[in-house]
């Protein structure tokens, strides 16, 4: 059956069988319907996250003073409408078919997989996805890059961390005062490429980090 055009902006059906449409411009107009053009997901969103064959998500933007993004509250809906998940923040990295989504729930981030499911349960102060990976804040005040497992493959004082092959993760600190930044490699077993003086140096960043 041929959807009547009825909405501001109509894109054709993804994997869920659903369409995505929106009713004005402003930032919650945004929603779902079927191909009855019956009403789904209604039109209280900013935009549409994702979906998968059975599970569509949407959400709206929680705004700093300063017109900046400060969360992305999410709700989940099957295809018949009904309401299966709700988080406080959501990113999605930088794949939008993710095989690790980190979600944000009381207060504590969590990952999903690409059919929206959870696969590592809320428990880090923060997470990032990286798509099929994930990087988490530990206990400890370390940041990891774990797997859909939620296995530790490398952990460390640092900000980016990333797979490079052969049992490698490329690591480094953020900007210091000097805008230089420190790269290196590290494996799962702790072992690194930096020297003494840089090892000092991002230890230095991290705990200087940590106090702002």
């Amino acid at each position: 059956m041929v959807v009547p055009f009825a909405y501001d902006l109509i894109h054709d059906n993804g994997p869920s069988g659903l369409f995505y449409a929106s009713k004005g411009r402003g930032l919650q107009g945004a929603g779902a319907i079927n191909r009855k053009n019956e009403v789904v997901v209604p039109f209280e969103y900013a935009v549409r996250n994702g979906e998968c064959r059975d599970r569509i998500a949407f959400k709206n933007f929680t705004m700093s003073q300063f017109i900046t993004v400060q969360a992305q509250p999410t709700d989940i809906f099957d295809t018949l409408g009904n309401l299966v998940a709700q988080y406080e923040d959501w990113d999605g990295g930088p794949d939008s078919k993710a095989a690790m989504i980190a979600v944000k729930k009381d207060g504590l981030w969590g990952f999903l997989d690409s059919t929206f499911r959870m696969i590592i349960p809320c428990q880090y102060p923060s997470a990032t996805s990286l798509g099929d990976y994930g990087v988490v804040e530990l206990d400890n005040g370390n940041n990891a890059l774990v797997n859909s497992r939620g296995d530790t493959l490398a952990q460390g004082p640092f900000y980016y961390l990333y797979p490079a092959g052969m049992g490698l993760y490329r690591v480094s600190s953020g900007p210091n005062r000097y805008q230089m930044v420190i790269e290196g490699y590290v494996d799962s077993e702790g072992n690194h490429t930096f020297t003494p003086q840089q090892w000092h140096q991002l230890q230095e960043w991290w705990e200087a980090r940590k106090q702002r």
